[in-house]
């Protein structure tokens, strides 16, 4: 038998988001016999470090089994292990596992930082410039705030610079 990622076997620039599907890391494996053909029914646990459980799911007729794996984690290089595992009439199976590397990034500027293995992008009205900040600042007075970091001043108004949060007559 065999266990394979579908697709790249490295995610970079990985975010883990508060309030989105972003958090959300969709991974598709092929289980397959011999002469490639494929195994329906296998039991893949996928672990994190290749000790906390995210998630377990079944291959299908084709193979191929699909999992959505909820991922909160601060920035660094992670790496999940997939194991295919025996059902309960099973024997225990040589191990078979496929890797996935995974790059959690850190804030940037446009979201804040409210825990340490999660951003939260500025909604409208608001804005940030500082990543670490653990929420966003209200927009001022005299401009509009679409979200994240932008801020545009009203007419008559003007700012010295796209990130500056002064406005000026």
């Amino acid at each position: 038998m065999q266990l394979a990622v579908i697709g790249s076997s490295s995610v970079s620039g990985f975010a883990s988001q508060l309030g989105s599907d972003q958090s959300v890391l969709p991974v598709r494996l092929n289980v397959s016999g011999p002469f490639g053909l494929p195994c329906d029914g296998q039991l893949v646990q996928a672990l994190l470090n290749g000790t906390q459980v995210l998630g377990v799911n079944r291959s299908d007729s084709s193979g191929v089994v699909l999992m959505r794996l909820n991922i909160r984690q601060p920035p660094g290089l992670y790496n999940i292990v997939f194991a295919l595992m025996p059902g309960e009439d099973q024997l225990p199976l040589k191990t078979l596992q496929a890797n996935l590397s995974l790059h959690v990034r850190g804030c940037i500027v446009g979201e804040v930082t409210p825990a340490p293995d999660a951003c939260q992008a500025c909604p409208e009205g608001s804005f940030s410039l500082e990543p670490h900040s653990s929420s966003c600042r209200d927009c001022p007075p005299v401009a509009t705030c679409p979200g994240g970091f932008a801020i545009v001043p009203l007419p008559g108004m003007w700012h010295s610079a796209p990130e500056s949060p002064q406005v000026h007559r």
